[in-house]
């Protein structure tokens, strides 16, 4: 799909490939800042209930900054449990703020299929090395 117009609330589109959408899948916007929150009140939920279970870590899907490690890490202490924290890079604004993550993360992962439809995949394989 490509994006013809946009509205506060409304994204109007062109289709170029014929498909069916549904429902719960993701859209890439390459290049756009999204703002999300790092954790729903669900995910504060479903993380209670594992760190209940003595988990050993957990993991954070699209990270973008040091901010988002800090509002996870603030909910796992809460638990008053020792939980460790890998991170999961998809998309460019969290490759532009790399440094700070990994200092701030127990471990990352990188997410190649994602990374590859967000920024230059003919870059991927320099940036995973990095």
């Amino acid at each position: 799909m490509k994006i013809t117009r946009a509205s506060k609330e409304k994204i109007y589109c062109d289709v170029l490939d014929n498909g069916q959408i549904s429902g719960r899948k993701h859209v890439n916007f390459p290049g756009a800042t999204i703002s999300l929150p790092t954790i729903t009140d669900k995910d504060k939920r479903d993380l209670k209930f594992a760190a209940s279970l003595g988990v050993d870590f957990v993991a954070l899907s699209f990270c973008r900054t040091k901010n988002d490690i800090n509002d996870l890490k603030k909910t796992l202490k809460s638990f008053k449990k020792e939980i460790e924290l890998f991170v999961k890079v998809e998309d460019q604004q969290g490759l532009s703020n790399l440094e700070d993550i990994v200092s701030s993360s127990d471990g990352i992962m990188v997410a190649r299929g994602d990374l590859g439809i967000e920024t230059d995949i003919t870059n991927l394989p320099y940036t995973q090395r990095k």
